[in-house]
């Protein structure tokens, strides 16, 4: 069977610039949407993370740190064929544990509408109202990680309704 490996993405590494490519396929390029050169600039003080099979990204989510126990993830991607096969929630679970390690306590999202199903089967709760970004329609989303014992593990997220 083919592994698929959580992985941390160094900032500018190969495996990076791929996911910069697959959030570019699937995020930006039916909208019309460009990545500026400070858009990509900033992503250097944020973190990036990726389900990797055979050196090929083919899930990927950045986030950016918003205080000490809060972060935002954005640019949530998985690669066309592997959407509906589970690999979209394995990477954000992964990503929430690796957080909470860190001492990350509260994640928040702006899920595009045809995500929040998604997100609220991961224990995602949506806050205030919606709204359009980039001309689509968003809603913000939290979620609290629930830190146990020295080691900082989640309590697992929901099973997939």
């Amino acid at each position: 069977t083919k592994e698929s490996m959580f992985t941390i993405l160094p900032h500018e590494s190969e495996l990076y610039r791929s996911a910069v490519n697959l959030r570019y396929r699937l995020l930006r390029e039916p909208l019309e949407l460009a990545f500026t050169e400070a858009e990509l600039l900033a992503e250097a003080d944020q973190q990036h993370f990726a389900l990797v099979r055979e050196a090929v990204v083919i899930a990927c989510v950045t986030a950016i740190q918003l205080s000490e126990t809060r972060v935002k993830l954005r640019q949530m991607a998985v690669e066309t064929e592997f959407q509906g096969q589970g690999f979209g929630g394995k990477l954000i679970t992964a990503t929430e544990l690796y957080l909470s390690d860190q001492g990350i306590q509260g994640i928040e999202l702006n899920a595009r509408e045809t995500a929040i199903g998604f997100y609220d089967r991961l224990g995602y709760q949506a806050e205030g109202p919606r709204f359009i970004e980039i001309s689509i329609e968003h809603q913000k989303m939290v979620k609290t990680l629930r830190i146990q014992g020295q080691m900082g593990s989640l309590t697992p997220s929901p099973g997939l309704r």
